[in-house]
């Protein structure tokens, strides 16, 4: 049974249509990718990775051609922002405000014993595209993602990550480029 998005205006579920999908007509690309990642934990490591993104429709897979020892974890990665339909289905979606250059929408995981409780997005009001995308989960972790976006050909893509993640036993700071695009 899909919730309803509670809440949101007209003007406010069409800004958060395009954030979730600003690139409609976009089904698949390759890419060039690097990721500098610091990792604080026991022993503190730094290394800097490069590989290929595949982007089909609606996830990306990252593959790093020189992931070894501890971060080795970090040799593939499903990386997604969700979805519509997923918000849809297991989230109530509210306005947490807008205060004239971004708007921000907070989705409440309906069911109680889920990993993600919530997840926080950020919207640019006159681009449409997310700034800001916060997970926050049960245990007290979050994963923070500051997309910023470029225009190659005729979309919108975003070609640089900042991300924070805060998780039990470590945490992480990266950042993530994309070059190189083949359509």
């Amino acid at each position: 049974m899909a919730a309803a998005i509670v809440a949101l205006s007209t003007g406010s579920m069409a800004l958060l249509d395009k954030a979730l999908d600003p690139n409609p007509s976009l089904k698949n690309y390759t890419a060039s990718v690097r990721m500098e990642v610091e990792v604080h934990s026991f022993i503190p490591a730094r290394k800097t990775f490069t590989g290929t993104a595949f982007y089909t429709r609606p996830e990306q897979r990252v593959v790093f051609d020189n992931a070894t020892g501890p971060l080795s974890r970090f040799r593939e990665m499903t990386t997604n922002l969700p979805t519509k339909s997923d918000l849809l289905a297991n989230y109530r979606v509210t306005t947490g405000g807008d205060d004239g250059t971004s708007t921000q929408f907070l989705a409440e995981r309906i069911a109680p014993d889920a990993r993600v409780r919530t997840i926080t997005l950020s919207v640019d009001d006159k681009s449409g595209l997310l700034t800001d995308v916060l997970w926050s989960y049960s245990d007290g972790s979050t994963l923070n993602i500051m997309p910023h976006y470029e225009r190659v050909r005729t979309y919108q893509l975003h070609t640089r990550d900042d991300v924070r993640a805060r998780f039990k036993g470590y945490s992480a700071d990266a950042t993530l480029t994309l070059s190189d695009f083949r359509f």
